[in-house]
């Protein structure tokens, strides 16, 4: 377990941040990964972290790791345009409803 004495001035407030919960879950990890090397703040010393199974090796950079696209088929995409047709209906027999002006 780290303690304050042991992280340098730099880092001290990102890691009570990080401990009491009071910062975003990528500062989080940034604090994570820094403790692991040794508060060195050298970028080389995370980007090149060895720890590939760590849960956190892919978040290191603070940034969430790019998302593969999932395939949408003709009929997805069909599917989509006809509730978006529905809903634009439904908005504006509401807006007449109400009487708003653009309808």
């Amino acid at each position: 377990m780290t303690t304050l004495s042991d992280v340098p001035r730099k880092w001290r407030q990102a890691h009570e941040k990080a401990i009491t919960g009071d910062c975003s879950p990528l500062e989080a990890i940034r604090a994570a990964c820094l403790d692991c090397v040794g508060w060195e703040d050298l970028p080389e010393s995370v980007s090149e972290c060895p720890a590939t199974t760590c849960p956190l090796w892919q978040f290191r950079h603070g940034t969430y790791p790019p998302r593969r696209k999932r395939p949408v088929t003709d009929e997805q995409r069909a599917r989509c345009a006809e509730l978006g047709r529905q809903r634009s209906f439904q908005n504006a027999k509401t807006r007449a409803q109400r009487g708003e002006v653009g309808v």
